[in-house]
């Protein structure tokens, strides 16, 4: 983990980010708490990526498939996206 840097949002959606957990291709994972008290992991995805429709459905595909997977450690799928 390493702490966030200068460039990097501070909150997304609902969660207040707290490190970066790591980075690659796709973008930024970063270490975040949810209103409730909750840690997540909050995969921000590059611009370029977002825009692109083919990567959206991709990205929703693998949204889905982390919903299907329930547990105390697995975050929960926010409803209505994309």
């Amino acid at each position: 983990m390493e702490n966030l840097r200068a460039g990097d949002p501070r909150e997304v959606g609902p969660y207040r980010l707290l490190k970066r957990l790591g980075g690659g291709g796709m973008g930024q994972v970063y270490l975040g708490h949810s209103r409730g008290g909750r840690l997540v992991a909050v995969k921000v995805v590059r611009a370029e990526y977002a825009a692109d429709p083919a990567f959206c459905r991709r990205f929703a595909r693998e949204v889905e498939a982390a919903r299907r997977v329930g547990g105390f450690y697995t975050a929960h799928g926010r409803p209505g996206w994309p």
